[in-house]
C-alpha cells in the first residue's frame, strides 16, 4: 500500500512541476494556444509525455522490478518505503528526480513566475 502511495505523490508532484511551468506559458505566452499545433506541443504532448513516464517507470519499479520488501517488526515503522528504493540507482532516480528536483522546480518557477509578473506590471506602469 505505501508502494502505491510513494507512486502518486510523485506522480502528482512531477505534474505539479509541469503545471508551474505551463503557468509561464499561459501567462506570457498565451499565443502558443491559439493554434491547434501549438496547443498540442505546449499542452498536451508534455502532459501525455509525463503521464506515460510516471505510469511506466512506476508500473516497472513496482510490479517487474523483482525485490522483496522485508517486515522487521522491531522497527518503530514497518515497511517504510518500497523495497526499489535500496537499489542505488533507481533509488538514487526515484529521489533526487521525481522528488527533489519537482520540489525546487516547483518553488522556483513559482518565484520566478512573482518576480516576472512584478517586473512586467512595473514596466507597464512606468509606460503609462
Amino acid at each position: 500500500m505505501s508502494s502505491m502511495l510513494v507512486c502518486l505523490y510523485n506522480g502528482e508532484q512531477i505534474l505539479m512541476a509541469w503545471a508551474s511551468i505551463e503557468r509561464h506559458i499561459l501567462i506570457f505566452n498565451d499565443q502558443w494556444m491559439i493554434r491547434k499545433r501549438g496547443r498540442f506541443f505546449s499542452h498536451y504532448l508534455p502532459l501525455i509525455v509525463i503521464v506515460s513516464y510516471v505510469f511506466v517507470f512506476y508500473i516497472y519499479v513496482l510490479f517487474i522490478f523483482e525485490c522483496e520488501n522485508i517486515s522487521a517488526y522491531n522497527f518503530p515503522v514497518c515497511n517504510a518505503y518500497p523495497c526499489y528504493q535500496d537499489n542505488s540507482i533507481l533509488g538514487i532516480w526515484d529521489f533526487s528526480v521525481n522528488n527533489l528536483l519537482t520540489g525546487f522546480l516547483v518553488a522556483f518557477i513559482s518565484i520566478a513566475l512573482l518576480i516576472r509578473v512584478i517586473r512586467r506590471k512595473q514596466h507597464l506602469n512606468s509606460m503609462a
